[in-house]
C-alpha cells in the first residue's frame, strides 16, 4: 500500500524584520547577536510596565463595573475576631 500523506511545514516564517544571517560574515553575526542582547534588557522592562499597566486598567474597569456590588465597610482595628467552626472541626 502506498501512502498519499504530503507533509507540510507549519513552523511560522520569521518576521520581514528578521535578519538575513546566511550573508554575513563571522564577525557581523557577532556584531547582529550583541545588539540583540543589548535590546534585550529593555524588552522585559517594557513588558513588565505593559502587564502592570493592564493590571491597574483591569481593576479599575472591574470596580466600575460591579460599583454596585463592591461595599467598602471601613472596619475599624480590632473590630474582626477569628471565627471557630467546631462542627467540620469534630465531624471525623
Amino acid at each position: 500500500m502506498e501512502s498519499n500523506l504530503s507533509f507540510v511545514s507549519t513552523s511560522p516564517k520569521p518576521p520581514s524584520s528578521f535578519p538575513n544571517l546566511t550573508n554575513h560574515s563571522h564577525e557581523e553575526l557577532i556584531i547582529i547577536r550583541a545588539r540583540q542582547l543589548e535590546k534585550r534588557q529593555e524588552d522585559p522592562d517594557l513588558i513588565k510596565e505593559r502587564v502592570t499597566k493592564a493590571r491597574y486598567t483591569s481593576i479599575a474597569q472591574f470596580e466600575k463595573e460591579n460599583a454596585s456590588l463592591i461595599i467598602d465597610y471601613d472596619f475599624a482595628p480590632g473590630s474582626l475576631g477569628l471565627v471557630r467552626n467546631f462542627r467540620i472541626e469534630t465531624s471525623d
